[in-house]
């Protein structure tokens, strides 16, 4: 899930940059980029699937062998996990993109 978060912000980026390239060499570097971009986007997808498939057969280990009480826990567990990983992300995104702004505007 973060990784597509974090392919589509980069996907994002590039686009706004191909609309921002003036001189065709960028355009082609930036079209390739995108591309590339793309094609992760639809590996990870791929991946993803894998990881859901993999939770769900870890879920039944766990309910076999766990009382409900642990199972609830290990599920807060995984969902506050995923959460702080993405808040994550984006922070890092934010911040980047506010140290980009402060570049710009101290040209």
């Amino acid at each position: 899930t973060s990784l597509m978060v974090l392919l589509s912000v980069s996907l994002g980026r590039l686009e706004n940059n191909l609309y921002a390239a003036v001189v065709e060499k960028n355009k082609d570097l930036i079209k390739r980029k995108k591309k590339r971009i793309e094609n992760q986007i639809q590996e990870a997808q791929l991946l993803e699937v894998g990881v859901e498939a993999r939770a769900v057969e870890v879920s039944r280990i766990i309910e076999k062998h766990f009382q409900m009480e642990d199972i609830l826990e290990y599920r807060r567990f995984v969902n506050t996990k995923i959460r702080l990983i993405i808040e994550t992300r984006e922070t890092e995104e934010r911040i980047r993109l506010a140290l980009q702004q402060i570049s710009i505007l101290s040209r």
